[in-house]
């Protein structure tokens, strides 16, 4: 049964439930099987057909602090001429008009989040340096975090949704718009770095969170630092997501991990939760998603009892408008 949240803030920005992540899974499903209703986890590359696609759809300003902007996609399905559609899902195309989600189908990347630029504006007035860092933006959509943060001469970002066609038609667009990258730089579908072999500036791979080979694409225990907007909406989902920031996050050298403690408890300044040597995640969130009991507080607890890694509220955002939102830093126990 498909679910719609329509509410709206502004015209750039959705504030209802979630963005891109995995279709909500059986809390029974085995670690890293792929169901077979399911998208296969996959490469995506930027190619002609795409880049026509994608030069249909408008472009509009979004302020992601004060006097600041990046480009975005609007998709606009009735924009794209009817040669052109060719939807990595057929079924996809049939659910945009009518739902923000559709479990294992559309998991709404088409849309900018709100959660999206809270997390930018959190990197920004915190002193976030991305200099030399690996990067991945996790059930990305639009890909602005992930965009600020190649900007910020990022040594790798990864951008991973569960729809390739988002990847393919709004984050290669909003790459384009947003960087130096040319187009010929998406256009490989480049494997994780092996050896000497310099990785790409930016990746972009679609899939499930419950899919291993969505880990292999990516690669393992590759990131520095783990960024995710909105993506608390499933509590299906949450073990899942858990789970791949478990797989995908760098682990520490032992003698790092007493200041990762320290920075936990002490994060007296804005640099105090952005060490390059210690890797860390930042889930962007509503307190509460109405309507489907996903909730940030939901997280924590899972986090507490999986017991690897520490969870802790670093920002908590009240504009008397939409939800209650918050941000959420994770680093290794």
């Amino acid at each position: 049964m498909s679910f719609s949240f329509n509410f709206q803030i502004g015209s750039n920005v959705s504030g209802s439930v979630g963005k891109a992540g995995p279709a909500p899974l059986e809390e029974d499903g085995k670690e890293g099987e792929c169901e077979p209703h399911l998208v296969k986890a996959e490469r995506v590359v930027y190619d002609e057909a795409s880049d026509r696609v994608a030069q249909a759809f408008p472009v509009s300003d979004v302020e992601i602090f004060p006097r600041h902007f990046l480009r975005k996609t609007n998709f606009q399905p009735s924009k794209v001429p009817e040669e052109d559609r060719r939807w990595a899902q057929p079924e996809l195309k049939s659910v945009l008009s009518d739902s923000d989600v559709r479990p294992a189908v559309y998991e709404g990347g088409f849309k900018l989040w709100e959660c999206a630029l809270d997390l930018i504006s959190f990197l920004h007035h915190s002193g976030f340096h991305a200099d030399g860092l690996s990067i991945l933006d996790l059930g990305c959509g639009h890909g602005l975090p992930g965009i600020f943060c190649l900007n910020q001469s990022a040594r790798h970002v990864a951008f991973q949704d569960f729809n390739a066609d988002v990847l393919r038609y709004v984050t290669c667009r909003n790459l384009l718009l947003n960087t130096s990258l040319l187009p010929h730089q998406l256009l490989r579908g480049d494997e994780p770095s092996s050896g000497h072999v310099p990785l790409p500036p930016a990746q972009l791979v679609a899939g499930s969170w419950s899919d291993t080979k969505l880990w292999e694409l990516l690669g393992e225990a590759s990131y520095d630092v783990i960024l995710s907007a909105d993506t608390l909406y499933s509590v299906a989902s949450m073990p899942h997501f858990l789970r791949v920031i478990k797989r995908l996050l760098r682990r520490p050298h032992p003698s790092l991990l007493s200041n990762s403690h320290h920075d936990h408890h002490c994060s007296s300044t804005p640099h105090d939760h952005h060490s390059s040597s210690t890797p860390f995640a930042l889930v962007a969130a509503k307190r509460f998603y109405f309507g489907v009991g996903g909730s940030t507080l939901e997280f924590r607890k899972l986090v507490e009892r999986d017991g690897e890694m520490m969870a802790t509220v670093v920002k908590t955002l009240e504009d008397g408008v939409s939800n209650i939102r918050e941000i959420i830093k994770l680093t290794w126990q």
